[in-house]
């Protein structure tokens, strides 16, 4: 069974191995506890059978933009309905808290990811050449709340 709840300090090594597993980018252990500080209710956790299995964090960026800032689900439980849920919530979040704006950067060769970011209402608004450590390009994508 799934189950969204919010990051808690314990499951930090959790959402590392996530992060490990999933994205070709390394975060920090800092950076997590940092966006987690920024703003706590809308870091998010999935978990099937009392593991962590993906997670959504983001933080504010100006009283009205907010950026997700990472979200990833281990391979083998995507197509799952775990980031839908995950994104559903964060949003929620971010709609209770009065943010009128979602901003994030998906990497332009990132199909998947971008195609569910467009079903959910967001628009490329920019392109930003050699974004990523290894030089590939992101799209930033914007959606109004």
């Amino acid at each position: 069974m799934m189950r969204i709840r919010p990051f808690v300090e314990g499951d930090l090594r959790a959402v590392l191995r996530v992060s490990e597993e999933s994205l070709t980018e390394e975060y920090s252990p800092i950076l997590f506890l940092e966006i987690r500080e920024a703003l706590p209710d809308a870091f998010l956790v999935a978990e099937v059978d009392g593991s962590v299995v993906g997670y959504i964090c983001g933080y504010p960026l100006t009283a009205f933009e907010v950026r997700i800032a990472m979200f990833a689900v281990l391979p083998g439980y995507r197509g799952k309905g775990i980031g839908s849920a995950l994104y559903a919530e964060f949003e929620r979040v971010a709609r209770k808290r009065g943010f009128r704006i979602m901003r994030l950067e998906v990497r332009t060769g990132n199909r998947r990811a971008v195609e569910f970011y467009r079903r959910r209402g967001f628009m490329v608004v920019k392109v930003l050449k050699g974004y990523y450590r290894n030089g590939d390009d992101a799209y930033v994508m914007v959606k109004t709340l």
